[in-house]
């Protein structure tokens, strides 16, 4: 087995190893106590040492914000959520430029 890379919330140390209850297997952090539980043989440390890319947390974000203000349901909510995906698209056109 490979070293579990740290908590994704605190960075303390993580442990895996089955819980009380019959057939599931958790890895669980000592210092924040978040726990991740999978069915026995689950899941792999390779898979609890796979993280997002920073790249996609900042798209789930943007979509977020585009989904907030168009449950505005406002003409101005509308007009906002569009611009913001107009900026978008040219942020992303100059990326592709670089």
């Amino acid at each position: 087995m490979s070293e579990l890379k740290p908590c994704p919330f605190c960075g303390g140390e993580v442990v895996e190893g089955m819980t009380e209850t019959v057939g599931v297997f958790a890895y669980e952090c000592k210092r924040c106590k978040a726990i991740t539980i999978y069915p026995e043989g689950g899941i792999t440390d390779g898979k609890w040492n796979t993280r997002a890319h920073a790249e996609e947390i900042e798209e789930i974000d943007f979509l977020e914000v585009i989904e907030s203000e168009l449950c505005g349901g406002t003409v101005t909510a509308l007009e906002k959520a569009l611009g913001l995906i107009k900026e978008k698209i040219a942020a992303l056109r100059g990326k592709e430029g670089k």
